[in-house]
């Protein structure tokens, strides 16, 4: 990667003041994020196949090549952005190099020693700590997301697992200038200051639909996990099969590993969504729930996760595991008006604070105070 650097310095490369964030996509927030952050470009070299978006750079689908190829271009593709670009942006825990072996380390200090800006992002079970999430669960007699990952994919929360998150925090802590990173949702161990995830959905996928609670004969309620038992599935079924049991008339759809635009176009005629019930953030799903009008269910509480945007409790309905049934029933008890209120805070919650528009501005603001 110094050659590249070098390289591309002497054949007057031009540098620009743009940045590049990368690498991989995650939930769509890469794409969310370039398409909302001005003088930015994207480079996808991990891409997602339930989400079909454009970058202004990208690797080919994986192959068996992919990680071997790396070796080769990755520092090449590296001293080349770290010549061209003023910054980047990181998200995940994926880089250019083999991360695995130091946590992206060498990376981060080859990009620091150019003077290049660096943002960490992480987005989730990359970073999160299963040791230290189990301690607090012990500690409160709370469930948190590590609760049944290990039994959905195995050494999950391995001892070398559990290494690479302490390189992935090391390497952040020492280089980074921010890092985004919830204290709580995804503890782990990271010694600096972090900030809450911003989530630069797209303005114009707010779409409240106000249609959809006029002559309404019959609620309609979604659940879209991605991970059904991580995101509490089983105990979501229980309820609504006890809420029929007792006589509640009401549609009920659920739809899992299916692609992106599915699950959006179901959000345009729901009324309630139920979330994930172990998380400690609403996550891209109650993002897009709340930004199509509709009344979110889900575990998030700004008791525990302290780093919520203030408000959060008006948002959605604070729903933990172990009361789906009792906060589903309370909200179907209500009148429709109230409901249709809920879900207009929560709408108006979400742009005022996950916006592409107040994102960029919030994260612009971060970033310039830090810098």
């Amino acid at each position: 990667m110094k050659i590249s650097y070098h390289c591309c310095g002497v054949f007057n490369l031009r540098k620009t003041a743009r940045w590049i964030i990368g690498v991989e996509e995650i939930a769509s927030m890469l794409n969310n994020m370039a398409g909302a952050l001005e003088n930015t470009d994207s480079l996808c070299l991990y891409p997602n196949p339930f989400y079909r978006y454009e970058y202004n750079m990208s690797w080919p689908a994986k192959t068996f090549l992919h990680k071997a190829s790396r070796l080769f271009i990755g520092p090449i593709l590296l001293g080349y952005l770290a010549n061209k670009y003023e910054g980047f942006v990181y998200l995940g825990a994926k880089g250019f190099l083999l991360s695995e072996f130091d946590g992206r380390n060498a990376e981060f200090d080859f990009i620091k020693s150019k003077n290049k800006g660096l943002v960490t992002m992480f987005l989730g079970t990359e970073i999160r700590s299963h040791i230290l999430q189990g301690e607090y669960s012990s500690k409160h007699d709370l469930e948190l997301v590590t609760a049944y990952q290990n039994q959905v994919n195995p050494g999950i929360d391995s001892q070398a697992k559990e290494e690479f998150r302490r390189k992935l925090a090391s390497a952040a802590d020492e280089h980074a200038d921010t890092i985004f990173n919830p204290p709580i949702d995804q503890m782990t161990y990271i010694e600096r200051a972090t900030h809450d995830i911003l989530y630069f959905y797209p303005n114009e996928m707010f779409k409240p639909n106000d249609s959809k609670w006029r002559n309404v004969k019959k609620i309609k309620i979604f659940h879209g996990p991605s991970s059904p038992i991580i995101k509490g599935t089983p105990l979501v079924r229980a309820a609504i099969k006890k809420l029929r049991l007792e006589g509640y008339n009401f549609d009920y759809d659920e739809l899992s590993g299916v692609p992106h635009e599915q699950i959006l176009e179901k959000l345009t005629t729901s009324h309630i969504v139920l979330n994930q019930f172990y998380a400690q953030v609403p996550g891209v799903f109650g993002v897009e729930a709340m930004a199509n009008g509709c009344l979110l269910l889900t575990s998030a509480d700004p008791n525990v996760e302290p780093s919520l945007p203030i408000g959060a409790e008006k948002a959605w309905v604070v729903t933990g595991y172990w009361n789906i049934y009792d906060r589903l029933r309370a909200v179907l008890d209500m009148p429709l008006e109230d409901l249709q209120r809920q879900a207009e805070a929560g709408y108006e919650w979400t742009f005022s604070n996950y916006s592409a528009t107040e994102s960029a501005r919030h994260f612009k603001s971060i970033i310039n105070h830090e810098s």
